[in-house]
Parts: structure tokens; C-alpha cells; sequence
């Protein structure tokens, strides 16, 4: 990311610095901070360690100078309006959290916020104060005096000028003075008069959402809160007033503590006229420059992006709907040839969709109803969801017949989820019987699941690892790791801790629809064993405690992409044993949520391509290929 100042006065634009990884998030959450003077510029980038630094720039003498070093994470500077403070927030505390499951850890939580003194000769914002208290000596008046005196002249006030502000570079990150205050996660610092206003996101781990507006009081150095629960703030350019955004409306509170959000600011009135075609042209247009300015190949993969933004646009003139221009958008970005180029969003027609229940069963129908083919079930561990037919109490079996649903007759001349319709979630009563009619029929109270999704999923895996089981006369435990976002990174701890004790491991990647990169997968797998302690009267225990030292193979097939490729990929090179099956999609990229078109339609570009320590530069074919391939017979 290029960082310049324009400057209207002049019409000229001046090169201040470069990042060096910032894409997507903290292209984003990206702010400056000019000086009260306007001649300085402080910014947070980031640094090649990945931790970021603040930078000041001097506009006057286009002179750039690094303001905190690499050893700590520091970011969000804000400039004091009275010149003397820096204020930033600076990753310095380190309290770990500990993982109920192994012994990993983490640091979250590990922002303070700090002042960096500019001056060598101004005080810290801590020093301390003298407790002295002094004595008024009471001034004597007359009774005369009091009724002859008259309210003092005030003469109208005059804007204050801004104080000019100097900076002593020497030794100035050692100036740098914590504030009171625990550590936490703080962003979005902006400087008042004698204040430091920021957002404060709840403590990792600590449950809590709501998104509170605090400010430091200089003066009194106390954290007073504003606001408990807000979006999006702003402050005013008199450092008075604060623009707040919660839950998509506005409202305007003092920046003191103790604000309400009475007044929401009226914007449902306001309206704007559009012409549909030109509308359309713009969202093309902007769709095609997002492409150009950040696509992560400046080559745009040997394709003329100039002459696709003509040949395309001919076609947007022809469009007579917003969903054709979305398809022609589709279209363009397509003659790349690259994955993780969405499109989609903006002013479309939705289709009203209607909630279905569940009873979590495969039907058959036999005759004029249907029937209960299976109850779906997970392994007898799964806790997490079951059929409300494999509910405690519940009398319902495989091989009866369901008559009704709310009295309502259930029978084969309708589709078997006709009266399951608007009914997700809800207790309905059922209408069953073990034959084919309703002599002997039975009722019975259920609550119908929202989806069958992950029921189903949970069946899949554990039919998988009863056969690995059954054939390796339980030596072997079988994984599925179904991508590499959160449910995958979830299913891997949860199968992989669950089967430690293991001689061997099959590691099931097939259909593995990407994510995160999954580095930290195969440091879970592939940790070694250091050591083993013996005990007096129990088992001798081995160090790391969550690790399985046993053989390992992985399978994959062509469903697999993006984190999907580098999975496999990772496992190989880490050692870990062979790849079987067929060649994963190699559509590996990243994505990053780039600014939104209009009418909140989105396309995003991929600004980074993939590529090796052994074939550095290379950005194609991520795919991981087997060893071996198998067909199914």
C-alpha cells in the first residue's frame, strides 16, 4: 500500500512511505493523524517482523522519521491538540490463555495505551503531583462594595491559535509512558482536549460482545466511559462532539462520560435519485478498477484488462436488469482465470424463502404414506445434536410410519416436507404408527431441528472411522477435516485429541473447502515426542501430552481447494506421510474485502497469489498431487 498526501493548495501529491503487507483488514482500519500545526503526519504501518510501527512524517522538511521500533507492535497514533502527547496504542503485556485440550497458548489481549512525550523538556503526563494544599486567605469585602459591584466585561472569545509543535527525535521512543489502565483491546485512539478517546472490544475469552466508547482523562488520569455499547465513532473537529453509528443508525453525543443515545439522527427521509443505467455503468466500471489496482499480478495474468473493460461494457449497455449486470461483472472478472474473484450483493431481487423442520430421517414412501427409513445418529458421543426422534422418551422407531404433523395428514400425494414448512425449531406434534394406517396410531411431541446439516455430517464421519476401526481391529483412527476455517480447525482438535491414542492416523481432507492457511494444522500433527515421565503408580506420560507419534496418510480428491491445496501440500513437506486419492483444484489465492460498490455490491480481488520455498515467485499450479491415485469400483 502506497501512503501519499495530496495537497489541494498546490495540486500536488507527495510520496510519504509504503506498507509492506497491508492488504484487505488493514488497508481498512488504516488513519493518520495530522499535528495541531498541520506540519506533521503520524501513521501505523507494518514492518517485515509483521509487527507495526508508528511513523511521523514531516511535511515541511518531506522529511520521514520511525518513531517506535519493531520489538513491540505499536499502532493507532494519535496526535494531543495541545502538542505535547503522541498517543498510540502498544502491544506490551503478555498474559497467555491456555488451551483446555493441549498445551498450547496464546497472547491475546495485549494492548495499553501509552503517550510518547514529544519534548525532552515537557513533563511526563504521569509525574507526580505535589499534595500541598494550599490556604485561601479569605479576601474581606463590604457590604457597599457587594451592591455596587457589576458582572465583568467578557469579551468575545477568539478562535485560539494552533500551538506549533516541535518534536525531539533524539531518544524519543524512550519517552514512551504506559497509562493506567488494564490491558485489553483497544483501537480507533483519537485526542480531545485533555483527553484520549477509544474503542475498548470486549477481552478475548471473556464472552462478553458489546463494543464500549472510553476516554482517559488526562487531568484526573481515570478511564471514564462515554458509551457501553456502540458501532462506529467520530470525532468532531471541535473535539466536543462525537458521531456515533450503532445497529446502522446515527446519533451526536457530548464526548463526556455518561451519554445516552436519545436522539437517533433522521436519515430514513432521505433520498436520492437514480438512473438505473448509468448506475450500472459505474458498478461496472468500479468492479474493473478494483481488479486492475489490486489484483495481485500487475500483469493481470497476460490478459488486456483495457480491452476487457471495453468489450464487456458493450454488454452492460445492453443490460435490462441489475442481476444481468452482476452476471456480465461475473463474466469479466472470469477472463483471469483466477479463484477467490467473487461478485455478488447490490439492489437484486431476493426470492422470500420459507424455514423447514426437521425430524433428522432418511424417508421412504410405501403406499399412500411415508415412512421412516433411518434416524440419522452420530456417534454415541455426539451430544452436540440428535434427531428429536433419538430423544429420551421419545417412542418413535425406524420402520414406523408418520400420519400427521399438527393434525395435519401427511401422505404420499404431497412432498414429505410440505407440512414441515415454517416449522423450524418449533414443538409440533407427530402422528405416528407401526403400520401403514391409522388404527393404533400414536402421538408424541417433538422439537423439529433447523437443519439436518451437521446431524448428517456428524454420521458421515463416524460411519467412516467405525469402518477404519472395524478394518484395522482399532489401531487405526480416521480424521475429517472438512476445510480450514473455524469448523475445520474445530473437527481437527476435536477428532485428533479424541483418537491420541492411535498407532496410526488417516487424515481426510476430501472436499476440504479452504479457509485459514492451515500452517498451524500441521504443527498440530506433526509434533515429535521429547520426552517421556515415569510415575510410581501410574502410566508413564509423554511430552507434548497432545501429540500422536504414529504413522500418518492423508486423503485428498479435486473438491478440495484454496486452504484445501495447501493442506496436503503442508503435509507433505512437513514428512508426514503419503497423499492418496486424486489431484486437489489448485485454486490457491487470497481474497480480501476491497471497498464496497454501490448499493453494497461487493467484488472482491485476490492480492496475493501462492507460491513455494523451493519454486520462489512461482504463482500457478497449487495444487497437491498424489502419490497415488484410486478409483472408486
Amino acid at each position: 500500500m502506497k501512503i501519499n498526501i495530496y495537497d489541494r493548495g498546490t495540486d500536488q501529491t507527495t510520496v510519504v512511505d509504503h506498507g509492506t503487507y497491508m492488504t484487505d483488514g488493514p488497508l481498512q482500519s488504516f488513519k493518520a493523524s495530522w499535528s495541531p500545526d498541520s506540519r506533521w503526519l503520524a501513521y501505523g504501518r507494518d514492518l517485515p517482523n509483521t509487527h507495526s510501527a508508528v511513523f511521523v512524517y514531516d511535511y515541511s522538511g518531506k522529511q520521514l522519521h520511525q518513531v517506535t521500533s519493531p520489538f513491540y507492535s505499536t499502532s493507532s497514533p494519535a496526535f494531543d491538540p495541545s502538542g505535547k502527547y503522541l498517543f498510540v496504542a502498544t502491544n506490551q503485556s503478555f498474559e497467555p490463555l491456555y488451551s483446555d485440550l493441549d498445551n498450547t497458548f496464546i497472547y491475546p489481549n495485549s494492548t495499553r495505551l501509552a503517550a510518547i512525550v514529544l519534548q525532552k523538556s515537557t513533563p511526563s503526563p504521569l509525574y507526580p503531583k505535589s499534595d500541598t494544599v494550599a490556604i485561601k486567605k479569605e479576601e474581606e469585602k463590604t457590604a457597599a462594595a457587594d451592591k455596587k459591584a457589576k458582572p465583568p466585561v467578557v469579551p468575545p472569545a477568539s478562535k485560539p491559535s494552533a500551538p506549533e509543535v516541535k518534536i525531539d527525535f533524539d531518544a524519543l521512543e524512550s519517552r514512551l509512558i504506559i497509562l493506567p489502565g488494564e490491558a485489553g483491546n483497544y483501537n480507533n485512539l483519537q485526542a480531545a482536549e485533555g483527553k484520549l478517546l477509544y474503542l475498548q472490544q470486549p477481552n478475548t475469552g471473556s464472552g462478553l460482545k458489546a463494543q464500549a466508547l472510553r476516554f482517559y482523562d488526562i487531568d484526573k488520569r481515570k478511564t471514564k466511559t462515554i458509551l457501553e455499547d456502540v458501532g462506529a465513532i467520530e470525532l468532531a473537529a471541535d473535539g466536543k462532539h462525537i458521531l456515533v453509528e450503532k445497529d446502522h443508525g446515527y446519533f451526536i453525543v457530548a464526548a463526556d462520560e455518561g451519554q445516552k443515545m436519545e436522539k437517533k439522527l433522521r436519515t430514513s427521509e432521505m433520498q436520492q435519485w437514480v438512473t438505473p443505467r448509468e448506475e450500472w455503468r459505474q458498478i461496472y466500471t468500479d468492479a474493473w478498477r478494483l481488479e486492475r489496482d489490486y489484483f495481485y499480478d500487475a500483469a493481470m495474468h497476460g490478459v488486456d484488462w483495457a480491452k476487457v473493460r471495453t468489450q464487456y461494457g458493450k454488454l452492460v449497455d445492453e443490460a435490462s436488469t441489475r442481476e444481468e449486470v452482476d452476471f456480465i461483472i461475473g463474466e469479466m472478472i472470469g477472463e483471469l482465470n483466477s479463484s477467490h474473484t467473487y461478485h455478488g450483493g447490490g439492489a437484486i431481487e431476493e426470492t422470500k424463502r420459507a424455514s423447514v423442520g426437521y425430524l433428522g430421517v432418511d424417508w421412504t414412501p410405501e403406499g399412500d404414506y411415508y415412512k421412516i427409513k433411518k434416524i440419522i445418529r452420530g456417534a454415541s458421543w455426539d451430544a452436540e445434536v440428535r434427531s428429536p426422534l433419538s430423544q429420551p422418551g421419545v417412542p418413535v422407531k425406524e420402520g414406523d410410519y408418520i400420519l400427521a404433523v399438527n393434525g395435519i395428514p401427511l401422505t404420499t400425494k404431497t412432498d414429505v416436507f410440505a407440512p414441515f414448512v415454517n416449522l423450524a425449531g418449533k414443538s409440533v406434534e407427530i402422528t405416528y404408527s407401526s403400520s401403514a394406517g391409522w388404527s393404533g396410531a400414536h402421538t408424541v411431541v417433538v422439537q423439529l431441528m433447523p437443519t439436518e446439516f451437521r446431524l448428517r455430517n456428524l454420521a458421515w464421519i463416524e460411519e467412516k472411522r467405525t469402518r477404519v476401526e472395524a478394518a484395522t481391529n482399532g489401531q487405526v483412527g480416521y480424521i475429517h477435516v472438512p476445510s480450514t476455517g473455524l469448523d475445520g480447525q474445530n473437527e481437527l482438535i476435536r477428532q485428533f485429541t479424541g483418537q491420541l491414542e492411535k498407532k496410526a492416523l488417516i487424515i481426510d481432507e476430501r472436499f476440504n473447502n479452504g479457509g485459514q492457511i492451515p500452517d498451524r494444522f500441521v504443527e498440530m500433527l506433526n509434533r515429535k515426542p521429547l520426552a517421556f515421565f515415569a510415575t510410581r503408580d501410574g502410566a508413564a506420560f509423554q511430552t507434548p501430552p497432545a501429540g500422536n507419534f504414529g504413522a500418518k496418510v492423508m486423503l485428498i480428491n479435486g473438491w478440495s481447494g484454496s486452504g484445501g491445496d495447501a493442506f496436503p501440500d503442508y503435509f507433505r513437506k512437513a514428512g508426514l506421510g503419503p497423499l492418496i486419492g486424486t489431484r486437489t483444484g489448485a485454486v490457491l489465492s487470497a481474497s480480501a474485502e476491497l471497498p464496497v460498490l454501490s448499493t453494497a455490491a461487493t467484488s472482491p480481488s485476490p492480492p496475493s497469489g501462492c507460491s513455494t520455498p523451493m519454486a520462489a515467485g512461482s504463482k500457478k499450479d497449487t495444487a497437491s498431487t498424489p502419490i497415488s491415485s484410486f478409483r472408486k469400483t
